[in-house]
């Protein structure tokens, strides 16, 4: 049914199809309806914003139950070799996931090897798992090449130009994307983060206003604006934002926006009984969500002069990130977060270390490798190395980031104050923006 209401919308349309997209439309992708029904709920969710770790448990039991019903079923495959990639890079970062990743990838294109939703997991699988890049954006060519949906692999490949520094590039493989799927709200909110990334906020809440008309209310849309008005310093414009989210402990990024702005308005009691309500039930959260929220609390600890209190939860936080390093295929993952709960532990030797392996990270990824020099800087005020920190404060001013550092937040941001009465300090927080 869906092959003949494809066609009748393309000659309603006087679209001409070639032969390969005839193929590609008329290909029923599996005889077994149940492993089809599982496969668009796993659809449905990968269609909306929330890929966090709930929803990614939830995809991966779908498109797990339709490869189950139907071993030969390709595109199912497919969209779960995405699934366990993005859940190696954003959650699980264990070996055993990496080759599920990899064996869900292989067996689609073995199945299919005219699939373009294969040649699009193959793509991802580089991207976030390998960080190969070049190899990445090469896939997503061949994903183009044989798929009828082209936005998806044209969108990916803005993220990997991302990663690679080309923001003009990145902008208009946006666009593109957008002509071929208007009406998909993920599309304008990603052209929005790379806006925000080059520090254009009023383009990027444009951007975020154009997915509401599609998503109307989503929180996660709100959010990402609450968060471009905290780059700004307009705290009250985030504050309206926020009063339309409900808070969701499973939803890091949620929280974290709310957590930004409640530091930068030095609400910290509101912080910290957040984050205590959040940390009352860790077995419901995922082991590196408990981390960062315990990681956070004992840092606000410290700003409401609770010295034992910031203490103990930042050594439990340490032993849980050493934990999750520990079972980490990627080795180095989740130092971000641990050089600050070092350095706010009086750890400089631990810090010098961890600043050392994250150098690699940082030269290869213009869009997260300025959030791991922030840390750096971060945990070098936290040691009272004024000097350090503020030159790399004064090169991140300077460069595009995925969490842009903006003299606003330098004004308004507790985790500076050890800074405020350096006259070097002073001139860059009331510098040009």
């Amino acid at each position: 049914m869906q092959s003949e209401i494809a066609e009748t919308i393309a000659k309603a349309l006087q679209v001409k199809l070639s032969s390969r997209d005839r193929q590609v439309v008329a290909a029923k992708p599996t005889q077994n309806s149940e492993a089809y029904d599982a496969y668009l709920r796993g659809l449905a969710i990968w269609n909306s914003l929330d890929v966090g770790p709930k929803a990614l448990q939830q995809m991966e039991e779908f498109y797990g139950r339709a490869v189950q019903l139907d071993p030969t079923f390709a595109l199912a495959w497919s969209h779960l070799s995405v699934i366990q990639t993005l859940t190696y890079a954003e959650v699980d970062p264990a070996a055993e996931r990496l080759g599920k990743a990899k064996l869900a990838s292989d067996t689609a294109l073995r199945l299919q090897p005219g699939l373009g939703e294969a040649h699009f997991a193959l793509g991802l699988y580089r991207y976030r798992a390998l960080r190969h890049y070049d190899g990445a954006l090469q896939a997503f060519e061949e994903a183009i090449e044989h798929g009828v949906q082209k936005s998806l692999s044209i969108e990916f490949s803005a993220y990997v130009k991302r990663r690679q520094g080309k923001w003009d590039e990145a902008l208009a493989l946006h666009e593109q994307s957008q002509t071929l799927d208007p009406r998909n709200a993920v599309l304008f909110s990603e052209q929005a983060v790379t806006y925000a990334a080059l520090r254009r906020f009023p383009e990027a809440r444009r951007m975020i206003d154009r997915a509401l008309e599609i998503m109307p209310n989503d929180a996660l849309l709100l959010a990402q604006k609450a968060v471009s008005f905290v780059q700004e310093g307009d705290f009250e414009g985030a504050e309206r934002m926020l009063q339309r989210v409900p808070v969701d402990p499973q939803q890091l990024d949620l929280v974290g926006t709310r957590i930004a702005l409640w530091m930068c308005m030095r609400r910290f009691d509101e912080v910290i009984r957040m984050l205590e309500a959040a940390l009352a039930v860790p077995d419901s959260l995922p082991k590196h969500v408990v981390a960062f929220y315990r990681a956070r609390l004992g840092s606000v600890r410290i700003l409401v002069n609770d010295p034992e209190g910031a203490a103990r939860e930042l050594k439990l936080a340490r032993e849980e990130f050493e934990a999750l390093r520990a079972a980490s295929d990627t080795g180095e993952g989740f130092l971000q977060h641990l050089i600050v709960v070092d350095a706010l532990l009086g750890e400089k030797a631990r810090v010098d270390a961890h600043a050392a392996k994250m150098q690699d990270d940082i030269a290869r990824d213009a869009f997260e490798g300025p959030a791991l020099e922030q840390a750096i800087a971060v945990a070098r005020t936290k040691l009272g190395e004024t000097d350090a920190a503020i030159e790399i404060i004064r090169r991140l001013l300077s460069k595009p980031a995925g969490a842009a550092l903006t003299t606003a937040l330098l004004r308004a941001d507790p985790i500076w104050d050890p800074l405020r009465n350096d006259p070097r300090f002073q001139q860059l927080a009331q510098s040009k923006p």
